[in-house]
């Protein structure tokens, strides 16, 4: 009787452990997108020539990531809407984005593919592309603005007893987040140039 004790609180610390790994590569994911988005975007005029050679092993790194992401968790589906959801907008517009994206893809097969869950994934598809459309009035382009109407989405789901997404969807976007406010630190002064 103690053996089985100890073994169902051991399994249990290790699904705890494995949740927790699963949310810092979500937090990471989101550090490692934006970082790319930031040297893309910025590239070549007022960005440290150093990190622009960044981009590319960087974009591998999220897309094997979020790749794996996809495929071991239970907020898989929010993941997958929001993937395609840049391509369906036109965001993956540049090679190393391209790279990061196919390389999702190839990881989610490598991993395995989660079973498709048709309604979250086509909610989350809507919402993470009015996050990222830019036609938005008053608090509505707040929520655009702040990338705030996905993870709306996963807290009416985690509302609903779903709260998975919201749980893996919020560490990506605070990654996100503080990415993008530390990436500023490299662009080059004009003494720089």
């Amino acid at each position: 009787m103690l053996l089985i004790t100890n073994s169902s609180h051991f399994k249990s610390q290790i699904k705890k452990r494995s949740m927790v790994f699963q949310y810092l590569l979500a937090l990471v994911s989101g550090i490692l997108v934006k970082a790319v988005d930031f040297i893309e975007d910025s590239k070549p005029k007022t960005l440290d020539s150093r990190l622009v050679l960044l981009s590319w092993p960087l974009a591998i790194a999220y897309g094997v990531t979020i790749g794996y992401l996809i495929s071991q968790t239970p907020f898989s589906m929010i993941l997958l809407a929001a993937l395609f959801a840049q391509l369906v907008i036109g965001k993956i517009d540049n090679t190393a984005h391209g790279l990061g994206f196919t390389l999702a893809i190839v990881s989610t097969a490598y991993f395995g593919v989660p079973q498709f869950e048709l309604f979250p994934f086509s909610i989350f598809m809507i919402f993470a592309i009015l996050d990222e459309t830019e036609f938005f009035k008053g608090t509505l382009d707040f929520m655009h603005h702040n990338r705030l109407f996905l993870p709306l989405s996963a807290l009416i789901f985690a509302v609903a007893g779903k709260p998975d997404y919201l749980l893996g969807i919020v560490p990506f976007d605070v990654g996100y987040v503080l990415s993008d406010k530390g990436m500023g630190k490299f662009k080059q002064s004009p003494r720089q140039k």
